[in-house]
């Protein structure tokens, strides 16, 4: 895993901020997928492979030592950064979460401190271009233009590396990636 989360423990996680919590979470997305630890899918909320440890065992050690993998959207993303450095739930507990979303689940009220429901709800909809409950109409317009407009930088990104021969990541991750560094610019707030 990364050395981020490596080197910070629960109870220093705890006594950040919330802007050094959330520019904390972004960095580690970028680290779990440059590691591949977190493959992103979009369509999908948060889903574990190759689930090789006992279903008691910490949740934040089974990611570290790559017994499991994740692949998800932009929530699940948050969410298993968020269990990463809180270190509260089991692997059984992780893979419940992986289900389904619920407002009322146990495991989603880790995020909810970081960032509100709304707030999740801008990220995912900039992510997988939806609306979402509680959103309001111009939220949703402003959250569609900015996916427009890092995506058109997906189309000049994917041009380069055909003509320079080189892999490109695919949309949903390269979309991931440059919101997630989009946040950090913005101290993690979420600015539409």
């Amino acid at each position: 895993m990364s050395k981020i989360s490596k080197s910070i423990t629960p109870s220093q996680f705890k006594r950040l901020s919330k802007k050094d919590k959330r520019i904390l979470i972004l960095k580690d997305i970028l680290l779990q997928i440059k590691s591949g630890i977190l493959t992103v899918r979009a369509e999908h909320y948060l889903v574990i492979r190759n689930f090789y440890t006992n279903e008691e065992s910490s949740a934040k050690d089974a990611i570290i030592n790559r017994q499991i993998k994740c692949e998800g959207c932009a929530r699940a993303a948050l969410f298993v950064s968020t269990v990463v450095f809180k270190n509260k739930l089991n692997v059984n507990q992780l893979n419940d979460a992986s289900f389904s979303y619920s407002e009322e689940a146990e495991a989603t009220n880790f995020m909810r401190e970081i960032y509100s429901e709304k707030e999740q709800s801008i990220i995912e909809t900039i992510f997988e271009g939806k609306t979402y409950t509680c959103m309001s109409k111009e939220d949703f317009r402003k959250s569609i233009l900015l996916r427009k407009t890092i995506l058109s930088k997906y189309i000049l990104y994917k041009k380069k590396n055909l003509e320079l021969r080189k892999s490109s990541l695919d949309k949903a991750t390269y979309l991931l990636i440059n919101l997630c560094k989009y946040l950090i610019k913005h101290h993690g707030e979420v600015v539409i």
